[in-house]
């Protein structure tokens, strides 16, 4: 397989092209994983609305407590796996851009192994960017523009949570308006086909992975701005 990886630095509108021809050409390897993880959480939650019924009806008030750790539960599994879906994508588009020829499998098995820095990055990116966004708003947005690439370089490089996020804010040094401007078209894909009557909710789930494929090429993108930017070698 060719490699699909960006030489230069690539424009919104290239992102948003070439990713989608990778999107199409590996449409159900990629669509897979997001099923999978809809059927879970529809089935955690039709579980958790008839368990809630049931005790409630049975025990009335008393039932509360056991139900909020009930959700607890739940938002930590769906946490998990939403995290899972996500390495398990932007791994496979990785190495699709990279010229391999990945299989679900194999990201899934990669995934798990990364799984550990995959929670810890999540967790300190929602806190930072919570506390920003607490913070009159843009705070926030600037931190989640800064460290909008840390689960990607967790899954692509390797690093830890914590030389994840230095490095995404290395990459898209310099870059923020384009970063911004990406992620509000991404925003605005993704109401748009939310607000699609009657199968909004069903077309989100073929979004998702094209996001996490732009997203990715965003990546690959400030990647080769940062090697035009390296001095040549010196001569022999």
């Amino acid at each position: 397989m060719n490699s699909v990886k960006p030489t230069k630095e690539l424009s919104i509108s290239e992102i948003l092209t070439i990713s989608f021809d990778l999107y199409k050409k590996h449409f159900i390897n990629l669509i897979i994983p997001f099923i999978v993880s809809g059927v879970i959480s529809f089935i955690l939650m039709l579980s958790f609305a008839s368990f809630a019924f049931l005790s409630f009806f049975g025990m009335g008030f008393a039932a509360i407590p056991g139900l909020i750790g009930l959700v607890f539960i739940a938002v930590i599994i769906s946490f998990i796996i939403n995290l899972i879906i996500a390495g398990i994508a932007i791994k496979y588009t990785g190495d699709v851009i990279e010229g391999g020829s990945p299989t679900l499998s194999t990201t899934l098995k990669y995934t798990i192994n990364r799984i550990i820095d995959l929670i810890i990055a999540s967790i300190i990116v929602s806190i930072v960017v919570f506390i920003g966004l607490m913070l009159l708003i843009i705070p926030g947005i600037i931190l989640g523009i800064m460290f909008m690439l840390t689960i990607h370089v967790v899954m692509l490089e390797g690093k830890s949570a914590i030389e994840a996020m230095s490095r995404s804010k290395n990459l898209v040094n310099k870059r923020w308006m384009n970063a911004f401007l990406l992620i509000i078209v991404i925003l605005i894909i993704s109401i748009i086909i939310s607000m699609i009557p009657f199968i909004g909710p069903l077309l989100t789930i073929l979004v998702y992975p094209y996001i996490v494929v732009v997203l990715t090429f965003f990546y690959y993108s400030m990647k080769s701005r940062e090697l035009q930017q390296l001095p040549p070698p010196p001569p022999l």
